[in-house]
C-alpha cells in the first residue's frame, strides 16, 4: 500500500518523475504526512522479544516542516540512572532519526526541523548529538533541564536502600 503523500505525487507528477532512493526501513510501522512511528524489538538469547527494552521512536508534525521527535524504551519516557543508559537505544534512536532526515529532506527538499521536550540531560545529548551529526536543526522546547537529575535520583535510590 502506498503512502497517501506518494499516492498524491503520482497524481500531479508526471508518470516516472516521482522517486524515491530512500528505502523503506524495516523498524518503520506508521508513516503519513502528520506522523511516523518506528518501533525496533530486540530480541533475548532465546530468540524471544524483549520488550522492556523495545525502542519507539514517534515523530508527530507541528508546523511546516517542523516534526515533534520523541522516544521511549519498553513503553516509558522515563529512564532510571542507576543503570547504564543501554546503548542499543543510543543506536537505534539514531537509526531511526537518521532514516527519517534522509527521507524527509529528500521529500520536502530541505532537511526538517526537530522539537521535543525533555528535563532529562542524557536525552538532551542524544538529540542534540544526532542533530548535529546530520546537520538539522533540533530544539528542545521543554525549557528545562534539570543538571541534579542524575544526583538527585541517585541519592534517593541510595538511601532508599539504607537499612532503618
Amino acid at each position: 500500500m502506498k503512502t497517501f503523500r506518494k499516492y498524491l505525487s503520482e497524481i500531479f507528477r508526471q508518470q516516472g518523475t516521482y522517486s524515491i532512493k530512500q528505502e523503506k526501513h524495516p523498524d518503520l510501522k506508521h508513516d503519513s504526512d502528520e506522523e511516523v512511528t518506528y518501533a525496533f524489538t530486540p530480541t533475548n538469547t532465546r530468540g524471544e522479544p524483549d520488550f522492556k527494552r523495545k525502542v519507539r521512536t514517534t515523530f508527530m508534525k507541528t508546523g511546516k516542516n517542523t516534526w515533534e521527535a520523541m522516544f521511549t524504551v519498553g513503553g516509558s519516557t522515563h529512564y532510571d540512572p542507576g543503570e547504564d543508559f543501554p546503548s542499543h537505544v543510543t543506536k537505534k534512536v539514531f537509526d531511526h532519526v537518521k532514516h527519517f532526515v534522509d527521507t524527509t529532506t529528500e521529500l520536502a527538499g530541505k532537511a526538517p526541523n526537530i522539537e521535543y521536550q525533555t528535563s532529562h540531560p542524557k536525552k538532551e545529548r542524544i538529540y542534540q548529538a544526532v542533530a548535529k551529526r546530520l546537520g538539522v536543526r533540533a530544539e528542545n522546547t521543554g525549557g528545562y533541564l534539570d543538571p541534579d537529575y542524575d544526583t538527585r535520583r541517585n541519592r534517593r535510590k541510595h538511601h532508599e536502600e539504607e537499612p532503618i
